[in-house]
């Protein structure tokens, strides 16, 4: 018996795919290697609560997790389950996670702390709306198994470049503005930068 050999998944396909899945963990690395240091080093609050608000926040998106996945999967789009998803979230995820990076000179410690649980708690839930779809995209772009192994190799290639990228890009900014220090300012743009990327 002869296979089939037509593909669905074209390179191009798979590359736009792969790039699109760069785009997301681009900006969860930078909140993954950056958040804590940012909030100690430039808005001077505790290593300690800082890290229990950003494990409620996980806590709080893992379990919406399974509501937004349900919320995607009843949706019914003319474009697709999923894509509409990612491409409704990843504005407000460029820009919350810009706005997560913006030094506020907080007088009061009471409205710091609570700045940083919204934010993070925020940031997790439309992570989760860009995230869960594109992650979950992949089931849908072929029914050939071969297909999909490829695409997911390179799109967790990408991934794993993705999430150590503000490793680079962060002291290239700071070479760039002359800072031998990340200051505020190389905070913001760095975020500004890898938001528009990932947009």
């Amino acid at each position: 018996m002869k296979k089939n050999s037509t593909k669905t998944l074209t390179l191009g396909k798979i590359v736009l795919y792969s790039v699109g899945i760069f785009g997301i963990q681009l900006l969860i690395g930078y909140i993954n290697t950056y958040q804590s240091q940012f909030y100690t080093s430039v808005l001077a609050a505790d290593l300690t609560k800082c890290a229990v608000i950003i494990l409620v926040a996980k806590i709080i998106s893992s379990l919406a997790d399974p509501i937004i996945g349900n919320i995607i999967d009843a949706a019914h789009f003319k474009s697709g389950k999923m894509r509409p998803f990612v491409a409704m979230s990843i504005v407000p995820f460029a820009l919350i996670t810009t706005i997560m990076f913006i030094a506020i000179d907080f007088k009061n410690d009471t409205l710091k702390y609570a700045y940083i649980t919204v934010t993070t708690v925020l940031w997790n839930v439309v992570m989760s709306f860009a995230d869960i779809p594109s992650q979950g995209m992949l089931a849908v772009l072929s029914p050939s198994s071969d297909e999909k192994n490829t695409c997911a190799g390179i799109a967790n290639m990408l991934k794993s470049l993705a999430l150590v990228a503000p490793n680079l890009v962060v002291p290239v900014i700071c070479m760039l503005t002359g800072s031998a220090v990340i200051t505020k300012k190389e905070y913001i743009i760095s975020a500004i930068a890898m938001g528009i990327f990932a947009i």
